[in-house]
């Protein structure tokens, strides 16, 4: 999870890792970027938090780690 203002750790060299990955054949993994969210996933305007962990547990459900509800 990424955030597209995150101003400690560039985003475009995070994604260019983690897309890496997908090149490796590891496939257990997602990259999702969060529109004006900054390093804390929080909206870097307002402060408030995008649905970072609606995002988390329909990723868990999708790999199998947590069932759904």
């Amino acid at each position: 999870m990424l955030g597209d203002r995150d101003q400690s750790v560039p985003t475009f060299a995070s994604r260019r890792v983690l897309d890496s990955l997908a090149r490796t054949g590891v496939s257990t993994h997602a990259v999702v970027s969060f529109r004006n969210a900054n390093h804390f996933l929080r909206d870097a305007d307002r402060g408030p938090q995008p649905p970072v962990w609606n995002a988390m547990m329909s990723w868990l459900q999708s790999v199998g780690v947590v069932r759904g509800p």
